[in-house]
């Protein structure tokens, strides 16, 4: 185009809020080369000298709640989930996302899922982890939100509760990205006991009580 920028049509993750923190995401495309850092902005100024958290509850849902791969650098699939595929990679230490992200479904295999539809925006798989059924979901925040009960907050550990100030803060981020040219995606899970779990049933009842994770701003 006239400004001599190529366009790849590859998208690719910035920046990240989780736990109450902002990180920013180094690297270009789908080749995993890069990492998550905290990124020094005034709210952050008292955590800046923190460690990293464990991003596990962020990246896996990246990695698994797809339909899409990445083979050789080369992204088999659609280029929103191929910027989260190379996030999972990236893991806050950098290094190649295809060790971690092909490890992972063997780990926890798929058994259900909801499909993306314009209709819901949102996605949600379903994998067997042991005696209870793991749910991620990733989709639009303001959908995620509103059915959202829990979040995992500062604090690392557990999820907890979800108030008002803390709904504030996620739409807060949300604007703040958005604000940047970025297309911001929120990721949430929720855990279900195995036997409670019938895979052949609707399941659509599962997308309530969500437990928010975070956000991912993504730009082109």
């Amino acid at each position: 185009d006239k400004t001599g920028t190529l366009t790849l049509n590859q998208m690719t993750a910035r920046e990240v809020y989780f736990r109450g923190r902002h990180f920013t995401v180094s690297g270009e495309g789908y080749a995993g080369v890069g990492e998550i850092s905290a990124q020094h902005t005034a709210q952050d100024s008292t955590q800046d000298r923190l460690p990293l958290p464990d991003f596990e509850p962020l990246l896996t849902p990246a990695a698994l709640c797809t339909d899409s791969s990445i083979r050789d650098g080369k992204l088999i699939g659609d280029p929103t989930e191929g910027a989260l595929l190379a996030l999972a990679g990236k893991g806050g230490g950098g290094g190649h996302h295809e060790t971690s992200a092909t490890a992972l479904p063997t780990d926890c295999p798929r058994i259900a899922e909801i499909p993306f539809d314009s209709a819901h925006k949102f996605m949600a798989t379903f994998h067997r982890d042991g005696a209870q059924v793991r749910m991620l979901v990733k989709g639009a925040p303001d959908v995620l939100l509103a059915r959202a009960s829990r979040f995992l907050g500062a604090d690392e550990g557990a999820d907890a509760p979800l108030a008002a100030t803390d709904r504030a803060a996620f739409e807060t981020e949300t604007t703040r990205l958005a604000s940047q040219a970025m297309r911001v995606l929120a990721v949430a899970h929720r855990d279900i006991a195995l036997p409670d779990f019938d895979p052949t049933a609707d399941l659509m009842p599962w997308a309530q009580q969500l437990s928010l994770v975070g956000l991912v701003g993504l730009i082109d």
